[in-house]
């Protein structure tokens, strides 16, 4: 079995957020393309950063510098976007493997635009195991445990799809600043269950995600 020629790394963000939009990206790359780097200076000093090494980066600036260069060195990529409204309708497990496929044939599409590839042995697609391989993509597609932090593809992939989901999520704060979406990202971290409690839901929360917090008009749910 021959190498492809191009790998396709995918990844979401938001998949268990309380609040806001469920993002997933594909990032490409050639084969044997080595991991994206980029280099961060601060009042500390110099940085190096690697999609490779989820470690060498924590802060959301530094991730910022890594999705420019990853968007810069993928030969192509897309991201696709779920709204809330989208993911209360049907099980987000269903939502999530449908907006997979979507990234992948895009980015799919794109390549083949591009003459990067025309048979479906040219492409391989990597998927973390936690999310659910699609049905209908027309490559190769393997699910790898820990892809986000194993397979660099992947980790890329994960960067650009959290920086576009974090950025969202800072927006909507300027619409809805009581729950504080520019510091959690809509995560359900304590601050943020402790303003549900307090505010109820936004427009922009999740009604089938909520845990049993008591706001008023909220079913009970498990904690997410």
């Amino acid at each position: 079995m021959r190498d492809p020629k191009i790998v396709i790394g995918v990844d979401e963000a938001g998949r268990d957020a309380l609040a806001g939009p469920l993002v997933v990206a594909a990032a490409a790359f050639r084969f044997g393309q080595p991991a994206v780097q980029a280099r961060y200076r601060s009042l500390r000093g110099e940085k190096r950063l690697t999609a490779a090494d989820p470690k060498s980066f924590s802060s959301p600036v530094e991730r910022g510098v890594l999705d420019v260069a990853i968007r810069h060195a993928a030969v192509a990529f897309a991201i696709v976007e779920r709204s809330v409204k989208e993911i209360d309708a049907r099980p987000t497990r269903s939502v999530l493997a449908e907006t997979t496929k979507l990234a992948v044939s895009r980015v799919l599409e794109e390549l083949v635009a591009k003459g990067m590839g025309e048979a479906p042995a040219d492409y391989l697609v990597l998927l973390d195991a936690g999310v659910e391989i699609p049905a209908g993509i027309p490559c190769s597609v393997q699910a790898i445990a820990d892809g986000d932090r194993e397979v660099w593809q992947i980790s890329a992939a994960s960067i650009v799809a959290k920086v576009h989901c974090d950025a969202h999520m800072v927006g909507l704060h300027a619409q809805y600043p009581n729950w504080r979406f520019d510091q959690h990202r809509g995560r359900p971290t304590a601050a943020h269950k402790a303003l549900l409690k307090k505010h109820g839901p936004s427009p922009v929360h999740r009604k089938t995600l909520h845990p049993a917090s008591g706001a008023e008009g909220l079913p009970p749910r498990l904690e997410v």
